[in-house]
């Protein structure tokens, strides 16, 4: 009789949002099969894992490693939710200002200096900041 073992692992890494790693291995007694892919989740699995996150690391008390990193990736995942709301609220501003810098830098008749110059007074116009 074969024994087999499986198992599955998700690779939750904040940077990667909104996707999420997911190995499925599958161990038997003649050999080891691997799967991997990644799958994109919704901005609401990835609110619903931050609240899980802070209810469970609330739930443990003290001053835990793990609780110390549960608290960390929650706070990633809101850090990463939140530049990915502002990346598309200011998407159409951002591609007609890429546009301007490309046609900006193409002009001959600028020196780069002003070229600078042209290209900070769009951003500031725009309200385009770090």
């Amino acid at each position: 009789m074969e024994v087999v073992r499986r198992f599955m692992m998700l690779d939750i890494n904040p940077e990667r949002y909104p996707e999420m790693e997911i190995s499925f291995n599958e161990i038997s007694e003649h050999e080891d099969k691997v799967s991997e892919t990644k799958v994109t989740f919704p901005k609401e699995f990835w609110l619903n894992l931050v609240e899980t996150l802070n209810q469970v690391s609330n739930d443990m008390g003290g001053d835990d490693p793990v609780r110390s990193g549960f608290n960390l990736i929650s706070q990633r995942i809101m850090a990463e939710i939140k530049a990915e709301d502002r990346r598309l609220k200011f998407k159409e501003a951002y591609e007609s200002f890429a546009d301007f810098v490309i046609e900006t830098s193409k002009r001959a008749d600028l020196d780069n200096v002003r070229k600078g110059q042209i290209i900070h007074d769009m951003a500031s116009q725009l309200k385009l900041e770090a």
